[in-house]
């Protein structure tokens, strides 16, 4: 992100496959992730990019990890 790496060691493996070219997410758009990285068919995909937030629908009311922090979201 931003020319660095970013370091995720919750991930199960230490590579995530996929090749993006340098790009810039727009302002009003998400770039998303699958939670099966080498599976999954998500922003790394031409035929899906980046994602309009507006979009976007739903809200995250419980937090499973990090476990130390599971519980309900305000």
């Amino acid at each position: 992100m931003n020319g660095e790496e970013q370091k995720e060691p919750y991930t199960l493996e230490a590579y995530t496959s996929g090749y993006i070219e340098d790009l810039t997410v727009p302002e009003d758009s998400l770039f998303v992730m699958g939670d099966n990285r080498q599976n999954s068919t998500d922003s790394r995909d031409p035929s899906v990019g980046c994602i309009k937030i507006s979009d976007v629908y739903g809200k995250a009311v419980f937090r499973l990890y990090p476990f130390n922090e599971i519980g309900l979201l305000n």
